[in-house]
């Protein structure tokens, strides 16, 4: 049983095993599924249930509706559905942007995945902080460890180098 100081969950790594291993090929990949347990933790703590995946493939997919990186999600407006974002890393920037304009755009909830190191960066700002700071409908939280998520549907041999937030972005009534 997951416990929410997250003691329990298999994606947590101790601190002394972290960046002591050289990166692989696959580490420089942007095709990285979520591990379904964790998707399921942040169901629970988010208070509503995603029904778009905008980042993904046949197979990862965590929603029934999905785009596929050939149909582009930043392409769509997120319209009449619930929506997860597990964006590709190298893409980041552009996805906490989409999100912030559809949110602000369409009213819709909006739940994204993305690596804590963009809290430092100009867009987490002014996409993310700038609008907690002036609603409750915006948050975003810590997850404590470091993620396996998988590739080709099989759990990747290391854990991420990254620590992760949850950002959500809630649609207003």
């Amino acid at each position: 049983m997951s416990r929410k100081d997250g003691s329990g969950f298999d994606w947590l790594t101790p601190p002394e095993m972290l960046h002591n291993r050289k990166r692989s090929k696959d580490s420089l990949s942007d095709d990285w599924e979520t591990p379904q347990e964790l998707f399921d933790f942040i169901v629970g703590e988010i208070g509503f249930t995603p029904e778009l995946d905008a980042c993904a493939e046949y197979g990862n997919n965590k929603c029934a509706k999905f785009y596929s990186k050939e149909e582009d999600g930043l392409a769509h407006e997120f319209k009449n559905w619930n929506i997860w974002i597990n964006p590709p890393h190298s893409e980041t920037a552009k996805w906490v942007k989409h999100a912030n304009q559809q949110w602000e755009r369409n009213n819709v909830n909006i739940v994204m995945l993305i690596p804590a190191n963009t809290m430092s960066s100009i867009y987490f700002h002014k996409y993310v902080e700038a609008v907690v700071r002036t609603t409750k409908l915006v948050r975003y939280f810590p997850l404590l460890g470091r993620i396996r998520f998988l590739q080709n549907g099989k759990q990747s041999q290391h854990k991420s180098r990254n620590s992760y937030i949850v950002v959500v972005f809630n649609k207003r009534k």
